[in-house]
């Protein structure tokens, strides 16, 4: 397996995502976001080829159920690199400047 790394604005996206559902919802509901985070990580880490490419680059995308979020990555050489845990509704393709070139 490869080593997995998350882009520091991702974990910060992450945080943020989860400081948000555990002030505005109900119990577990926060506890339920960060298990699919963590499962979806682990998903890219074990199987990183399995998930569509995002709008026909060598950028990867992977799609939280229940959640409103997508995982961003590229699979490189010696890692995966994830770049945004995206919310899907807003401000689409913000993380775009945080990409390695094409």
């Amino acid at each position: 397996m490869k080593l997995l790394e998350l882009h520091p604005e991702a974990v910060e996206e992450v945080d943020e995502a989860l400081r948000f559902y555990g002030e505005r919802t109900a119990d577990g509901i926060a506890d339920d976001l960060k298990g699919r985070i963590n499962s979806a990580l682990d998903d890219i880490a074990r199987w990183p080829r399995r998930h569509p490419y995002w709008q026909k680059t060598r950028y990867q995308r992977c799609v939280l159920s229940r959640f409103p979020y997508v995982i961003i990555y590229e699979e490189e050489p010696a890692r995966l690199h994830v770049l945004a845990v995206a919310h899907t509704s807003r401000r689409p393709g913000y993380w775009r400047s945080r990409l390695t070139g094409d």
